[in-house]
């Protein structure tokens, strides 16, 4: 197992089934979504299906000291309320060549995020970093995601000691932030956009919005790393 710590990794560890956290019927979002609501989405073909370390996707052994992509990320990474095919992960991945590995964990902080890059950097011949970031109160406690202050300073500073170095950088989208987090990452020229539909649950995103984040990540990703045409004169 990658993250032996985690009691989030060991709960989801192999876990196969139709509703996972806040994607059921009787824990959605009750502001946008209600039981009967969630019945009638009309995306429910689909199922949960974890691998023996705790994460969404197929056994990561097989990749073990080969090169692979990593994204990082919380539940809008699991893509909660929504087939795995539909997340920004999936849909980045049919862009490259390589696997890209999804590490997305159900009420991670940046803190776990980032514990999650420094191990998987250890395990795989890492080519390309993409991360969600996620709230800024959240905070791994002994290998628990709990939830601290709200206070802005507090939170803002430990912020920055987790960000990622090199990392092609997203998010939450805007709903998730007040208006001074938002305008801090705003200057940190992180991306983030409002996201107007929402997957099953009422809360996570929908395809279309993880499908804004893929295109913006791989178009970062090319800018960097795919020669610009000039034309000369």
């Amino acid at each position: 197992m990658l993250i032996t710590n985690l009691n989030y990794c060991k709960s989801r560890a192999n876990y196969r089934g139709k509703t996972s956290g806040g994607d059921h019927p009787n824990r959605c979002n009750k502001s946008l979504r209600s039981k009967q609501d969630w019945y009638d989405y009309p995306i429910q073909d689909f199922e949960y299906e974890f691998n023996s370390w705790g994460f969404r996707g197929p056994e990561y052994e097989q990749y073990i000291g080969k090169p692979v992509n990593i994204c990082l990320g919380d539940s809008f990474t699991v893509n909660i309320g929504g087939p795995i095919e539909h997340s920004w992960c999936s849909q980045l991945a049919q862009r490259f060549d390589i696997p890209t590995l999804n590490f997305g964990m159900d009420g991670a902080g940046n803190d776990a995020i980032k514990l999650v890059y420094n191990k998987a950097c250890l395990v795989f011949d890492v080519k390309d970093t993409f991360v969600m970031y996620s709230f800024l109160h959240r905070r791994l406690c002994m290998g628990k995601f709990i939830q601290v202050t709200d206070e802005f300073i507090d939170n803002k500073d430990y912020f920055l000691e987790q960000r990622i170095t090199n990392a092609y950088e997203t998010a939450l989208p805007l709903y998730c932030f007040t208006k001074i987090e938002k305008a801090f990452l705003k200057h940190c020229k992180i991306f983030t956009v409002d996201a107007k539909e929402r997957n099953r649950d009422g809360f996570h995103m929908n395809k279309e919005t993880n499908k804004i984040y893929a295109d913006y990540l791989y178009n970062q990703w090319k800018l960097k790393n795919e020669p610009q045409n000039t034309t000369q004169t």
